[in-house]
């Protein structure tokens, strides 16, 4: 979030976790800071990205 908020207006985020908890309280917190046009929450792992090759432009992992 800290990471979005220093980048340009246009920037967008994909977050990523393997528990629909910790989703949900992405979601909740991501809400409360007026961000959900801006990050996109998806459940899933690291060893399988369900995104187009090329399509994203940086990438940060934590509490792996």
């Amino acid at each position: 979030i800290a990471v979005l908020r220093a980048s340009g207006p246009g920037t967008k985020m994909i977050g990523m976790d393997i528990t629909p908890e910790m989703l949900a309280y992405g979601r909740e917190k991501i809400a409360r800071l007026g961000l959900q046009d801006r990050i996109d929450l998806r459940i899933g792992d690291a060893e399988h990205i369900d995104l187009p090759d090329n399509s994203v432009d940086g990438c940060c992992s934590a509490f792996t």
